[in-house]
């Protein structure tokens, strides 16, 4: 009997793992099949025209943006097809080294032989928790801005959440103050939130390291690199450029849009499935894995930093509350998440799980599920592609026939949760400005019912925009 249970859960365990794998190759497919999008295009038509990169470099940080690091990053990544499949390939395997360094460096979780179901659990609790994966993973540029930047973040937290000296190698010592000044220059909700979480590291750090100068002098330098990039972020002629490209002279829409963002944001701002997702997957992790949560844990002063430097990331972009998408509450939830899950595993014990067969088989469903999403992100994805090329072929016949109009028909198919799909009105816009780089009159048929989006419409309220539209460089 007790053989015949022993094998019974190395089946389940063999299974978890072949499902796991299964997926992870289903993801890195489905994000290589999808196609470019948006802004996509104008990235790409723009580098491999043999623009120089001063230029390129020039344009975006004084008329687009100031993330330096982005900039560079899509200069390389847009070079070619090569390049873009290098970089498709590595953003799975980059998800695992972010959630690799959150379990193991600041959970300080240190054997993966003694846990491994709980940190392949914790792996797709992060996938899940995800706020809008197929724009802040799957999409070429918004990878670019969300998840490598938030590597450099969790790199340069780590360091400083476990103050090491750094002088005795000087190559890595390099590597962090190159890391950590590009993590200034990234993204103002990252660069915010980690500017919060390292300042109350480095205060309490000077508390108990003033006999260990070295530690703190090398954690000290590598801050004050990272305030640099984000001075050089910050006075970026682009990021003023940004802010002006909408007009919204309503005071009271402003107070409007600043309260529900602000009450929302923790709530996936109003996608209600999405947060149970979130509150679920805690709940599942905690009486899994996790010892008795004690009281004190809640209270522990250690943990705060991560809440507070979630919060400023909210905070941060209140200016620019014109410009706030689901995408914003990326950075933020990441800070949240760490923060729970430093009360849950306070104690840093873990529940063994080789002799509960009911954790077995839950862990086995969470793997299907994974291998179930992937899968139809797969199947939407490979569609999406076959239209997207049936939609250039187009393109490209009515340019090589010297046409000068062109009317498109709207995507048919629905997308899943990691497609990118622009909503009709936006595709609307992108068909027009994609038509000028190609000196062409692309429209969308507006014979088919136009998208609607609710929560903009409870945004937009009390709202009287004028959009003024950022200036393409082709």
């Amino acid at each position: 009997m007790i053989l015949t249970e022993h094998k019974t859960q190395n089946i389940i365990n063999i299974l978890s793992i072949l499902l796991f794998i299964s997926s992870s190759l289903l993801i890195i497919g489905l994000i290589l099949i999808h196609p470019l999008v948006g802004d996509d295009y104008f990235h790409e038509i723009a580098i491999t025209s043999g623009i120089k990169f001063k230029d390129y470099f020039l344009n975006y940080y004084y008329y687009q943006s100031g993330r330096i690091f982005t900039i560079i990053l899509g200069f390389l990544v847009y070079q070619s097809d090569y390049t873009q499949i290098l970089f498709k390939v590595s953003v799975f395997p980059s998800f695992l080294f972010i959630c690799y360094i959150i379990y193991f460096k600041i959970l300080n979780h240190n054997s993966l032989n003694k846990n491994i179901y709980a940190f392949l659990t914790f792996i797709i609790i992060t996938w899940f928790i995800i706020p809008q994966p197929s724009e802040t993973i799957v999409w070429i540029a918004g990878s670019i801005v969300y998840l490598f930047p938030l590597i450099l973040g969790i790199i340069y937290l780590n360091i400083l959440n476990s103050p090491k000296n750094l002088f005795e190698n000087k190559i890595l010592f390099f590597i962090y103050i190159v890391v950590s000044f590009f993590l200034g220059t990234a993204h103002i909700q990252l660069a915010a939130g980690c500017f919060v979480i390292s300042s109350f590291f480095l205060v309490d750090q000077l508390k108990y390291l003033k006999n260990k100068k070295k530690l703190l002098i090398s954690n000290i330098i590598l801050y004050l690199f990272f305030l640099l990039g984000f001075i050089l972020f910050l006075i970026s002629p682009g990021n003023l450029n940004r802010l002006g490209a909408i007009e919204d002279l309503s005071f009271f829409s402003q107070i409007y849009k600043s309260i529900i963002y602000l009450l929302s944001i923790f709530f996936y701002l109003g996608d209600i499935k999405s947060f149970l997702i979130f509150f679920l997957f805690l709940i599942t992790f905690y009486f899994f894995f996790s010892s008795n949560i004690e009281i004190k844990s809640i209270f522990n002063k250690n943990i705060y930093p991560w809440f507070l430097g979630s919060l400023f990331s909210v905070i941060i972009v209140i200016p620019m509350i014109n410009f706030v998408s689901i995408r914003n509450i990326f950075f933020p939830m990441f800070f949240l998440f760490i923060f729970l899950m430093k009360i849950l595993l306070e104690n840093n014990i873990l529940k063994k799980t080789s002799n509960s067969p009911t954790k077995l088989v839950a862990i086995l469903i969470l793997n299907f599920c994974l291998f179930v999403d992937s899968s139809v992100s797969f199947a939407t994805n490979y569609y999406y592609k076959i239209e997207n090329s049936e939609r250039m072929n187009i393109i490209n016949k009515t340019i090589n026939e010297n046409g000068s109009t062109l009317k498109l028909p709207n995507y048919t198919l629905i997308p899943s949760r990691l497609t990118h799909l622009q909503t009709p009105a936006h595709d609307h816009e992108f068909l027009i400005d994609f038509g000028k780089s190609k000196k062409i009159d692309i429209y969308l048929d507006d014979s088919n019912p136009m998208s609607t989006n609710i929560y903009k419409i409870i945004k937009n309220l009390f709202s009287k925009q004028k959009f003024i539209k950022f200036k393409r460089f082709y």
